[in-house]
């Protein structure tokens, strides 16, 4: 008979065992709790990023704040089991008033089942005992890996014993009686809890009647009020954009996002009559887990988008703490037509042109003069803002301090907001270079929202510019977990490899990206760059010159410029850059900088960066990353840039 596998992890000395619960070290048990494990588990396979203390409670202690203080005994306690009590500790990092990190060595090891086994501790510390709470009577599985048992224990393994029988003989005359019905039982019985959830955009009944911003603007309302929750993921706007088609099959939706299940509705709208048909579908099997429609005034929207909410967490089965249900109750604006403009403003910030960017901020602008307390559309005007001057749309200098006024006002009338945290951190990054309070932010913006994908992949740029590369791509790559087909998160993933080195891995996330879509410039432009570093330069050059065609980015022309110049095609390089600086176009000193530096001009580059300091460009974040820099390191000129921007210079 063959052993199976189980996965465990490697702690040092320790050796921590999911499938029997179990803590050894060397190959002597370590007496801990049920509870004690699980925290354990879940700081070690939650590693990449912070823990905060809220988090835990919720999650562990139900969210009571009677049981804040069984939180630091409860590390406590994990320390000294892993022999971890001397500050500085060694393996569970304390982030003051934040929460916790898991910072020890860990690696994955499969390890036979019947090793495990022989060396499974004989006894569970009792964790009513120390904290008072009672916990459920051990499963099956549980019950199979305590070797010596009270006697009210065996009683228990005894019953559980006969009711196994009984349901083995049930399920026998059911299979011989009726086998179909037989498959039936096994496969709701496999079926599962929903963990993951995308709501597609709404659809009109006929293709006649289409308002994209409604159809949008109803998922992405959902996506807000549900997104927060801690027991199922739930996608982003940006991940879900693309299913619009009147034909799109759900079901095959949601496989390709690779969730649990997937909200289809359509919407249709007769002069001030809403009508909205919602089914919340199981993706393993198709069945239909809630489906209802509404018939409003439009004015009642919002009350159908609340209806709708409270319906889903019904239908899922999800147990809400009082953070999610004040989420989900929240409304964050009583006007309809602030409503619609913010919608609208949403839908153009997510196509990331030039054109659709500045559209989209003239739309948010209007919805925050409709409602001047609508704390979600400051926040989109924050990122927005951002966007533009990040792709020199509009001058950094003007709209600078408009990003991160619009993140604070947003704060104000909402500090729970993880999109404005996250907005105000990419601001401190980008334009204040306070590698500090930025981060904080994008912490903070982390634990209000935990699948907030935007963030983790603005907070990986902030590491990655900061030489914290495996951070930065572990923040990456959680970031596509949550929003596997959103395209910018993608395509992000591949800058972040590019800043990492990680060429290889760069060419295949970009290729991924121009997969999804063909038309994402950015995808070519960080494709184009790793082509280059590996010495492809006639591959570079063709991205350069197709992301050119599809937007007139300056990053564009600049690593056009620059790979020119790096294939030995100067005087195309020089062509360029002279082209560049006749013309009105806005073309910033940082991307002077990197054709200079292509044509072997270092001191005029180190002046075109120095400019760019002056300017307080926010590309200089990534000075020390940026592999197209290299020839310039040595120089103390810029080395001082590099301390100036706030980083070492190690």
């Amino acid at each position: 008979m063959s052993v199976t596998g189980a996965k465990t992890y490697l702690l040092g000395e320790h050796l921590l065992s999911p499938e029997t619960y179990s803590l050894l070290r060397g190959s002597a048990p370590v007496p801990i709790s049920r509870k004690r494990f699980d925290v354990l588990l879940y700081l070690v396979e939650e590693r990449h990023r912070v823990i905060t203390r809220q988090e835990l409670v919720e999650r562990f202690w139900e969210g009571h704040e009677v049981y804040e203080e069984n939180v630091t005994k409860c590390i406590s306690e994990l320390r000294k089991a892993l022999d971890d009590q001397q500050k500085p500790y060694r393996l569970i990092e304390t982030l003051p008033t934040v929460g916790y990190r898991y910072i020890g060595p860990v690696e994955d090891q499969q390890i036979p089942a019947e090793t495990i086994a022989k060396e499974m501790p004989d006894e569970v510390e009792n964790e009513a005992a120390v904290t008072g709470i009672v916990e459920p009577v051990p499963t099956m599985v549980e019950a199979a890996v305590v070797v010596r048992r009270s006697p009210w224990q065996q009683s228990v393994r005894l019953i559980a014993a006969i009711s196994l029988l009984v349901i083995v003989v049930v399920a026998s005359s059911v299979a011989i009686g009726n086998p179909d019905r037989f498959r039936s039982l096994v496969s709701a019985d496999a079926t599962g809890p929903v963990r993951s959830l995308a709501i597609l955009p709404f659809k009109p009944v006929s293709e006649q009647n289409r308002d994209e911003f409604l159809e949008l603007g109803m998922a992405d309302t959902l996506i807000t009020k549900l997104g927060n929750l801690r027991q199922v993921i739930v996608l982003s706007t940006a991940a879900v954009r693309k299913y619009t088609s009147l034909t799109q099959d759900p079901v095959a939706a949601g496989r390709e996002l690779k969730v649990d299940s997937v909200l289809d509705g359509t919407v249709q709208r007769l002069d001030q009559r809403i009508r909205v048909t919602v089914r919340l579908i199981k993706i393993q099997d198709g069945s239909s887990l809630w489906a209802e429609t509404f018939d409003e005034d439009f004015t009642d929207i919002f009350s159908v988008q609340d209806s709708i909410s409270r319906r889903v967490v019904g239908a899922l089965a999800v147990r809400l703490s009082t953070p999610e249900k004040e989420q989900i109750a929240k409304r964050y604006t009583d006007s309809g037509e602030a409503y619609q403009l913010y919608q609208k403003g949403r839908y153009f910030w997510n196509k990331r042109t030039a054109e659709s960017l500045v559209k989209g901020i003239d739309f948010l602008e209007q919805a925050v003069k409709k409602d001047p307390k609508y704390a979600l559309a400051y926040a989109g005007l924050a990122d927005s803002y951002i966007a533009a001057t990040n792709f020199n749309v509009l001058p950094p200098t003007e709209f600078r301090p408009k990003a991160k006024q619009a993140a604070l006002i947003a704060l104000k009338i909402d500090n729970t907001l993880a999109e404005a945290h996250a907005a105000l951190a990419f601001s401190k990054l980008l334009f204040d270079w306070n590698w500090r309070d930025s981060e904080l932010d994008f912490r903070k913006s982390i634990e209000l929202s935990p699948n907030y994908g935007q963030a983790r992949q603005w907070y990986a740029v902030s590491l990655v510019s900061a030489g914290r590369f495996e951070e930065a791509m572990a923040e990456a790559e959680k970031a596509q977990q949550l929003e596997p087909l959103s395209l910018p998160i993608n395509a992000g993933m591949g800058w972040v490899s590019f800043l990492s080195r990680n060429y290889d891995r760069t060419i295949k996330e970009c290729t991924k990206t121009i997969e999804m879509d063909a038309s994402f410039g950015p995808a070519y432009v960080y494709r184009g760059l790793a082509y280059e570093q590996m010495g492809m330069f006639d591959k570079a050059i063709a991205d350069f010159e197709t992301a050119g065609k599809l937007q007139e980015w300056p990053s564009v022309f600049a690593a056009l410029g620059h790979a020119y110049a790096a294939s030995g095609q100067k005087e195309k390089a020089r062509n360029l850059l002279s082209e560049l600086e006749k013309s009105k176009r806005f073309f910033p000193p940082y991307h002077h900088a990197l054709i200079a530096v292509g044509l072997g001009h270092y001191d005029d580059a180190i002046r075109a960066l120095e400019q760019a300091h002056q300017e307080r460009y926010p590309w200089l974040i990534h000075l020390n990353a940026e592999p197209r820099l290299d020839p310039l390191r040595s120089d103390p000129r810029f080395k001082n840039l590099v301390r100036q921007v706030g980083l070492s210079t190690n």
